[in-house]
Order: C-alpha cells, then structure tokens, then sequence
C-alpha cells in the first residue's frame, strides 16, 4: 500500500512495456527485489491488461495459482523471481549489463535497438543483505547509468523498527560505491516528487541511480507505519474504513470501476505502438545490417548458431594429459567467437579458472580505458554472490548465455543465487575449479568435500565433473543446448589422462560404460579424476582374476533423462557397483551398492600425497574392491537402480514442478483389482473402452464422455503416428531422436484433458511416447484423470496437472514439446499465444474450435471478430471459411514469435474444425504471412467470391510488398448484389500430401485394426476426399445450389466437371461437402457454362419464377446473346460437356460411397453443455 503511488506514477509514466507480449525483447525491464510485495505487481499487471483476472487476485498465495506468494519469472510480466532478499536488485545489476552489452554490441548511428532502463524496488531488508552490497559495488564501478533503484524506506522489518539494526546512511554507502542519489519525503502521496526525481534519474548516464523514498507500511490503515501489518491480512474493520477513505463502496470486494481499466489501457495502448515502432525500426535494421540483424534474431530467438557442436574439441588416449581447468579453457577459445553470446566472467580467479580467451575484452565502462560495454568478459572482483545473482539478471535478460568462474568450494558463497538459477530455469554456466582434495597445499578451506552433494540436491541443476576432454567438450555441449537448466562444471586443478573409450556423444547421456568387460565381477562408477584411477585399478583387478568395468557418470541429472532400459544397461544386475569419488559418500547409494569416498575435511599437501592419505590410488582402490567381490560372491545382485520407488516421473521437464499426483483410490475391499488396478464400484461408475484405453465415468455426469467425438481422437492417434514417422526421417530431426528405434521420446502436452480419455490413449496408442502431460484447471478433472491413469496402468508415461492451461504452456517454452493438442469447448483463441510457443519446431500443433455457428458466418460478426480477429459470411463454403480463419489466427499468434505454420490436414467435421499444424521458427516464412492471408469478397446473390490478398511475396528473392486492389467493385459482376467482405482468412494450402499419405499408409497397415479403431472407415473416406481436395484453391461449390439460383434444373456433376476440365481447368471434390467442387475455374466461366447448360438442356427457356432484379435473373438475362459471345470470345474457352476422364475418375469416387460422416451413437448426440464438477467418490 505505501508503494502503491511510486509503481503507479513509474507504470503510468516511465516504464515501456506491452501487456499483448509481455516478452517483447527492447522494453524496459522491472524487478520487485522485496517480492514480499508482490500482491502490488500483480494487481498492477492485472490492470494493465496482463492475463491474470480478478480470479487470479483472489487466489493470491493459493495452491497452482497464477499468483503465488513471491513473483516467479516463469509468469507472465514477471522478469525474475525474488523473494530472499538482495536477490532482486542484484539480478536487476545483470539485466542492466545485458542492456548496456547488446546496446553497444548492435546499436547503429542510424537506429538503436537495444536500449531502455532497468529499475528496482527494494526495501531496508534488500540493503541490509551482503549480496545487495557486492552488486551495487560492482554497478557503480561499471557505471550503469540505465540502472534505477527505489529504497523504499518504511523503517519496518519483521522484528520492528530497523533502528534495532539498521542505522547506517544507506544514501552514503551508494555514494561511496559510485551511484547518483536522490530524495523523495513523502512517497506516500507526493505524486509529482515521485515524477520529477525519476526525470532527474534518468538525465544522469553515467552513474546508477539509487532514489531513497520514505513510504509508510500499510498506508492508509489503522496499523500503519507498524511491524503488525507486514505480511499479516488486515482485520476487516480496518478493510471497510480503508474503502470508507478512499472513496470507495465498503460492501464491494475486488470491484474495479471501468474507467480505472480504460485509464490504464491507454498506457498498455501506448505500449503496443512502442513495440510495434520498434518493430519496424528492427525489420528496417536488419535489412540495413543483415548479418548483425540475423545475429541479434538468432540471440533473441535463443537459437544456438548452427553447427556449434563442430568446434569442440575431440580427443584420443594419445593426446597429453591436461587439467580439465585447462580442457575448459581449450573449449571456450573455440567456441566463444563462434557464440557471440557467451559472456564470461571471473570472481577474481581468471588466472586461476583460465575463463577468459586470449582475445576477450572486458565489459567496462569506456571511460576507464580498461575495456568498452562491447566487451564479452567481466571482472566481478571478489563477490561470488553478486556475481551468481548478476548471471542470473544477464540470463533472464534474453540473447546472452553467461559463464562465470570460481574455485569450486566458492560457489557455495552464492549458493541463494544459485538456486534461484534453477528455480527460475536460467541457462547460467558456472566454471568451478580446484574440484577437489586435488587442489592440495590449499587444505581443507578450499577443498570440496560436501559440495557436489548439495548441488546434485538442487532439483533442475546439472553439476558436470567430466574425466578427459571429451567429457569437458561434452559438458559444454549440454550446458549450452539446455535452455532452461544452470549447470555447474567442476573441473580439475590436476592433470587427467585421455581415456580410450569416451567420446562427447555417450558422455552427453551424462553416464555411460567406458570399460566394458563380459560378465563382469564388479562394475565401478567415478567421476573426474577418478574415473582414470578405476581404469587403473580395473587393469590390475584383470591380473588377479576380477573382470571389472568402468561407468563414468559426469552428470547425474542428464543420466536420469535418459531411459530405464539404458539406465539400466550401465548399472545392471549381476555385479556389485562401487562408487569412487574423492568426496561425500552422500547420496551415491542411488547407484552403487558400496561407496568409497572421503566423510570428512580434506588435508594440505602436495596433491598425490593427499590422495594417498586418502586411499585414492589404483593399488587402494583394487584392495577394497576384492573385498566388495568376496562379500558378494554367490549372492543375487540386483541393480541398485531397482528400488520400489525407481519408475519415477520423468525429469526431462515436462512435468513441472506443480505437477502431482493427487488421486489416492479408495478400494472397495482389500484386494486390489487385476494387475494392482483398484477395484471400482460400478453402481456409480461406468466403464468406457475406447481405442485401446478403458476409462470410468461417474453415472451422473456421463455429460464428461462424448462418443461422436472417438473420429475426433482416432483420427489425432493416427495423426501424432503419421507426424513422428515424418520429423524422424527429415535429416534436421534425426539428431534430436535416439537412435534406438524403441527408445521414447515424444512429450506431449493435452492443455485441456477432461476426463483424460484423451492423454490415457495418446499414452498407450502412440509409439516412442515419452510422457503426456493431462492438464485441466478443473480440481475433480484431474481426480478423473489420475483415477483413469491408474485404471490403465499408464502411470509412467501420462500425468496429471492441474493447472491454468496456458499458463502450463507457458511453462514449458523451449522445453522441447513435441505435440500440443487443444481441444476446448469452444474457442481455441484464448489459449493460442501460450500453445504457439510451448511446441517445438517441426512439431505438431493440433486444434480443436467447436464453436461453429460463430465460425461459420451464421450471423455472429462482432463475435467472431472478437475471437478470432476476423469474419465469415455465410456462402457454400462457408465450412471451409471457418477452417481458413482459424489458420489465420493461428499463423498470426505465432508470427509474434518468429514462427510460422504448416497446416497438414485441415478437417470441417461434425460440429467443429480440426487442424493439425507443423510449427516451425522461420522470420523468412513469418514474412510470408501477409501473401498467405486474404479478404474475400462474398456475393450473397449468386455465391461468386474474389480473393484479395493482403500482401505480395517473391519468396525466391525474398521480396515483399504491398497488395494492389481492391480486385473486386462494390457490387458483383455477375449479377449485381453488392459484396459482403469476410476475413482476413487463411489464403495457404490448408492440407500436405505427404502427411495425409503417412495417414493413409498406417490406416490401410495391420496395427490400425478398425476393430479397435472404430471410426476407421470414416477416417478412410475423409482423408481420402481431402487428398485429392485441390491444396492451392479457396472454397468451394454447390453445384445444385448455384443451378437454384437461375431456377434451373442442376446439371449433373459429371457434366459439371466434364465442361471445366475440357475448358482446361482443374476439378476436385472436397472433404467437407459431399456435393461440391473445387476449381481454379473464373466464377465468370461458371455462370458461361450454367448459361450454357440452360441454352442446350431448356432451350434456352428462362424460369418464369426469376423475378426481375433477381440474382438469377441478371445473370440469365439476354441469355442467347452471352451464349453466343462467349462462343465467338477467344479468350472464353470452349464450353464442351462430353465426358472428360477426370470426371469419370471423380465419378468413381463418388460411387465408391467413401464414409464420411459417423453414424449416430446415440440419439440427440452433437455439441454437449460443459460438465458438472466429477464426484470425487469411488
């Protein structure tokens, strides 16, 4: 509350931002660093438009809400996560660097297009903390004049009053360290003050600013100025004599006026111009500068360069041993000119860490001759934990991949930011050096015992300790394709040999067998240095008769991305497994049955000698080994890895860290049902089969299960099936597909599962299905979706969420997801910029829009263009209409992120439409957008359409431009009646031969038994129609239809057909009307050949029902005068009805009766109304 007035007048007044893309790359960048406050921010992005509702607000710190109790970066308009206090100002320290970097790295004299201001709210907690101190140090050095901090002074901590330990004039301390200073008095109601010191701020660019305004806690209320009220709720009392005071009605909760939101909505407006100027600014930019352009997109669109991977180093067992501190260094002088975005950095050990390439300038401020802010390595001094909350600021900025560097034991001083890192899913690389009792003389100050322990614990943290310098090239590879993982590589002050046997592709599987030996007696497991000394003992184990392999196991994160079978190739049964590694035995029984390890300090000395002390020598290690042998011998022993718990979620990402599974059964006896199932009582449940999957409904809410829409799964099984044979074979994929063809590997998101009939079949039906994440915000939604998963034993692979469903996609940007399928009640619009950025290129988009009165032009304009940003009239095609303004939608949602579509198959079925979409990232392809999308211009008397797209391509020399039109007059030329005017509709191919082919092909094979997959035969008849559908012309025609509009008898369709293809044109039918054709045929040749099938077949007998004026009767008017003239029109092509082969062959089709439309399951079956909440009871 006391902040209210300083982030009303910054948000109003200074801070760039659009609510419709919060992730809009030049805006300004704010951080609430005493996040304790959040509720403020989140009612600030409320009211200016970002997607969180009333609702959301109050569902404030409730579990799965959309406003947790400290802000989270994964949300919306949130940039980092904060919460331990002086981590918010620190990040806000890295996002300034990364403005200033990327600014003076592309900005041109001509166009800036990197620029903006970061500013921070922090509180007397924030400035007390050490980590606030060190980064504010270092920002005032750097002079980061684009930095704006707000203390906000209310003199409250939680034990009282900070004169009980804060004394200090903070205004000083930021002095000394560099930073411009200001005053506000009175930041409670002193509105202008709060405005003019901010103006002044950001006139002064050389310095940080550090604005002091004294603000009362809880202003306003009866507790204010008090520790009472910090974090407390206010009695409600005290909440109607607030409302009472400021004007507002007291029996009214969460009520905001409509002119606040319009008030606020001229700024948000204000803000989408900005971007869009910008957006232009950039387009202009690139086309001035094309390879810093391109360069500056790759980075915004976090696009590795291609082909990276070809500059790590590769190494043999004849290459010299070399510390892999130096390994490290090897690897970043190959790769870092190639990865412009790699920033690096030391906490004043470069010497030491070898982080800094012989090239590199340092990122200073240009006036102190030390380097320019183009420079690519900072000096952070000696502040570890400023230095791991600034990566985390440069990371969450955008367009930089930061690495730092420190002796490995030191990382533990930023261990607060460290785990924000992983929490936040930031890519920061940190170089941990002198891993180990390794490092020697130092002693145990310095020495790592207790350390790689803790960060393995952190959940989303890969820690690498490679062994050779495949392993070091290979962790570099990991950490830099892991988008949403920070890692940490600890690395050796000692020389390691290069081991015959590793290479970067197994190390990438983070484990691995590197001595591989027949039966073996004994397997060890090691890491780093000590992988080379169980190679060593292994080789004198052979001379006493024990056949011993070696697994390296660098990272134990990634190895547990991989799948069981593998896993439990490299520890399997038979063997005892012995884990070697010079620290805590601490959480190594995960993978071996007996630990060698060190469990307490380590010791100063010459490093062998340590590792003598400590029994780390290949003779000690053999010793202990023939002991673990003898114990073992003549016993059964099972992998480690096989414990009760070990078939765990998968930690690939997909399912997040608030997925759960909430569903506890409640059992009808003691004895489970068949296969450890639960036995359900029938007398309130039903049981469905469907495809393979059997599901249970509640009786009374049978509403949850719709069987007319089985054609709608049984087709998107064979559609997900067709898709993964297509990206596994395309050249680009094959390098993300394991190579063991049984191995899983696609993750699916459902966003919106009901009962998760849906998921549970994509689970079973799908091969190489990895996980499927079932999501429903509905609490009894997920009960059903977990009591289904269990019932079909899918546990492994599908599971439950229950969450907002775009705020779930959200989540999982970047994360590699394969297919999303939305299949709301509805529209699919609300959910479609969260669903466009959740899949992965080449993957496959699937959508459901069951709202087709809306869609199909029936007299719902404003409604369908609020939904879906177009319209649709209502004409012959109007099935058809609807499919192109959902493509439309979808291509335009996408274009905002650099994506662009592919439809495959486009289906007008039923009730709905039904699209499945290849997405891929191609600003050349998203440029093709405007010469994709088209206005039609509609003919409500006789049907005719002109199509008027909205831009030109030459998409060969990639030029573009303008559209000229407009093509068609204000009335048709055909019969007169004035256009109606649709769109803008997607103008595109809306099908792909090759992907309905793969359909076709696994229909018509064995394992698409239509005993299982009822709907088959339609399925069949659909995708055969749709095949032969001409992919590159709009809309269709009612032959019958058209003939009713001169009054006429219709001509047959083989007639039909017959003239236009004589005529040279071209003829199909279509999928979604049995009665239609397509043709690239003029309307002007249509109404010739109606004319002259009325001239030969009625002798030229008009219908004394036209009425004069009427469509028809325009159209037919003077009929043996235009017949004539378009006889003796050369540029009119023959007119001929005699049968042409096409229209035997479409003929033919037509008899063969192709199934397309289901037989009713049931009576009044259709569209249903949206369901009840599922009992919870079983």
């Amino acid at each position: 509350m006391g902040l209210a007035p300083l982030t009303h007048v910054l948000f109003k007044n200074f801070l760039r931002f659009n609510p419709k893309n919060p992730e809009w790359f030049n805006r300004d960048r704010f951080v609430l660093s005493n996040g304790h406050g959040c509720m403020l921010q989140y009612v600030m992005l409320h009211l200016y438009g970002y997607p969180y509702s009333i609702d959301d607000l109050k569902n404030f710190r409730k579990l799965h809400s959309k406003t947790p109790g400290h802000p989270e970066a994964e949300l919306p308009g949130i940039e980092v996560t904060t919460g331990p206090l002086g981590q918010g100002i620190s990040n806000a320290v890295g996002l300034a660097i990364a403005q200033k970097h990327l600014g003076a790295r592309y900005n041109t004299p001509e166009a800036s297009v990197v620029e903006g201001f970061t500013y921070t709210i922090a509180g007397d907690g924030c400035l007390m903390e050490g980590v606030a101190s060190e980064a504010a140090s270092l920002a005032g050095h750097l002079q980061l004049g684009n930095l704006i901090a707000f203390y906000d002074d209310n003199h409250i901590t939680i034990d009282g009053d900070i004169k009980v330990a804060f004394t200090e004039d903070v205004l000083m301390r930021f002095e000394s360290y560099g930073w411009h200073t200001l005053t506000v008095e009175n930041g409670d109601s002193d509105l202008q003050a709060i405005h003019d010191a901010i103006v002044e701020a950001k006139k002064v660019t050389d310095k940080p600013t550090l604005i002091k305004i004294t603000t009362t806690i809880g202003f306003g209320s009866k507790i204010q100025g008090t520790h009472g009220v910090h974090g407390a709720p206010l009695k409600a009392d005290d909440i109607v004599a607030i409302k009472e005071k400021w004007g507002f009605d007291p029996s009214k909760s969460f009520d905001v006026p409509q002119e606040i939101y319009d008030l606020f909505a001229k700024t948000a407006a204000k803000g989408a111009a900005e971007e869009q100027e910008w957006n232009a600014l950039f387009e202009q930019y690139k086309a001035q500068n094309p390879e810093k352009g391109a360069e500056l997109q790759r980075r915004i669109n976090k696009e590795l360069p291609a082909d990276f991977e070809k500059l790590l180093p590769t190494y043999s067992p004849s290459d010299p041993a070399v510390a892999s501190r130096k390994l490290s260094e090897i690897v970043l002088s190959k790769i870092f000119d190639g990865i412009p975005e790699l920033i690096g950095g030391s906490a004043d050990l470069t010497g030491s860490n070898l982080t800094r390439t012989s090239d590199s300038v340092d990122f200073q401020p240009p006036s102190s001759g030390l380097g320019d802010y183009t420079g690519r390595y900072i000096r952070y001094g000696v502040r570890e934990h400023a230095m791991g909350a600034i990566l985390n600021g440069l990371a969450a900025f955008g367009g930089i991949i930061p690495y730092a560097g420190t002796f490995l034991n030191f990382i533990s001083y930023a261990a607060g930011a460290l785990r924000l890192s992983a929490l936040s899913q930031h890519q920061v690389i940190w170089v941990g050096t002198h891993d180990s009792i390794g490092l020697g003389e130092d002693g145990p100050t310095h020495q790592p015992i207790e350390t790689l322990a803790h960060f393995r614990a952190i959940p989303n943290l890969q820690v690498w300790r490679p062994a050779d310098g495949n392993e070091t090239s290979a962790a570099y590879y990991q950490s830099l394709v892991s988008k949403h993982n920070p890692s940490v590589i600890a690395l050796t002050r000692q020389n390691l040999p290069q081991l015959e046997g590793s290479s970067i592709e197994k190390a990438r599987k983070g484990g691995y067998t590197l001595v591989e030996v027949e039966n073996p007696d004994l397997i060890f497991v090691a890491t780093g240095s000590e992988v080379s000394i169980s190679v060593d003992a292994a080789k004198l184990l052979k001379t006493q008769g024990v056949n011993a392999a070696v697994v390296s196991l660098p990272d134990w994160f990634t190895f547990e991305k991989q799948s069981e079978e593998y896993k439990l190739s490299v520890f399997p049964d038979g063997a005892p497994i012995i884990s070697v590694e010079v620290m805590t035995t601490l959480g190594w029984d995960k993978y071996s049955h007996e630990q060698i390890g060190i469990n307490t300090f380590g010791a100063s000395g010459p490093y062998k000698d340590v590792y003598k002390y400590f029994g780390f020598t290949p003779e000690a290690i053999a010793e202990k080994a023939t002991k673990v042998v003898e114990f073992y011998k003549g016993s059964t022993v099972k992998s480690p890895l096989k414990k009760a718990l070990f078939r765990l979620l998968p930690v690939f990402g997909l399912v997040s860290r608030r997925s759960f599974s909430r569903f506890t059964p409640r059992r009808n006896s003691a004895t489970p049902g068949a296969g450890g199932r639960p036995d359900i009582d029938f007398t309130q449940y039903d049981k469905i089969t469907e495809g393979r999957a059997s599901i249970i409904v509640p009786k009374e809410n049978k509403v949850f299960y719709n069987p007319i829409q089985q054609f709608n799964r049984d087709i998107s099984v064979l559609g997900i099936r067709a898709w993964s044979q297509l990206f596994e074979a395309e050249a680009r994929n094959q390098r993300y597909v394991p190579a063991n063809p049984s191995e899983p590997y696609i993750d699916v998101i459902e966003a919106l599962s009901a009962s998760g009939l849906r998921a549970v079949r994509y689970g079973l039906e799908i091969p190489r299905v990895r996980s499927v994440l079932a999501n429903d915000f509905s609490e009894s939604a997920v009960d059903a979706i977990q009591r289904n998963v269990t019932f079909c034993g899918v546990e492994d692979t599908v599971h439950a969420h229950e969450g907002d469903a775009s705020m779930t996609m959200y989540k999982h940007r970047g994360r590699n997801v394969h297919v999303v399928d939305l299949d709301p009640y509805g529209s699919a619009t609300p959910f479609m910029d969260a669903a466009v950025q959740a899949v992965r290129d080449d993957g496959l988009l699937l959508v459901t829009c069951t709202d087709l009165g809306v869609l199909a032009g029936n007299g719902y304009p404003e409604k369908c263009f609020a939904q879906y940003g177009g319209t649709t009239v209502w004409s012959d095609a109007c099935h058809e209409s609807a499919l192109r303004l959902v493509l439309n939608m979808v291509a335009a949602s996408a274009a905002r992120y650099g994506r662009a579509i592919e439809p495959m198959l486009s289906l007008s079925v039923d009730f709905y439409v039904r699209l499945f979409i290849r997405i891929k990232t191609s600003p050349r392809q998203v440029k093709e957008n405007a010469s994709k999308s088209m206005v039609v211009y509609h003919c409500r008397g006789c049907g005719s359409s002109v199509h008027q797209p909205l831009g030109k391509c030459d998409a060969s020399d990639q030029k573009y431009g303008y559209a000229r039109g407009p093509l068609a007059p204000e009335n048709c030329d055909h019969c007169g009646t004035p256009h109606h005017i649709a769109g803008p509709l997607w103008a595109g191919p809306i099908h792909n031969d090759a992907f309905i082919d793969k359909m076709l092909e696994i229909e018509d094979s064995d394992d698409f038994d239509p005993a299982i997959y009822t709907t088959a035969p339609r399925i069949k008849g659909m995708l055969t129609m749709a095949r032969d559908e001409l992919k590159d012309v709009p809309f269709y025609f009612s032959v019958q239809q058209r003939a009713a509009v001169i009054k006429a008898s219709s001509p047959p369709h083989r007639a039909m057909v017959s003239a236009l293809c004589n005529a040279g044109y071209r003829v199909s039918g279509t999928h979604a009307h049995a009665g239609c054709l397509k043709t690239d045929a003029p309307y002007s040749f249509i109404w010739a050949v109606y004319r002259r099938w009325l001239a030969d077949m009625h002798n030229g007998t008009v219908s004394h029902n036209l009425k004069a004026g009427a469509p028809g009767a325009t159209i037919v008017r003077d009929l043996a005068a235009k017949v004539d003239a378009a006889a003796a029109d050369d540029k009119v092509p023959e007119i001929s009805f005699a049968d042409h082969p096409r229209a035997l062959e479409l003929e033919q089709m037509r008899k063969s009766k192709f199934v397309r439309y289901q037989q009713n399951p049931q009576k009044n079956w259709g569209p249903r109304p949206r369901a009840i909440s599922i009992s919870k009871q079983m």
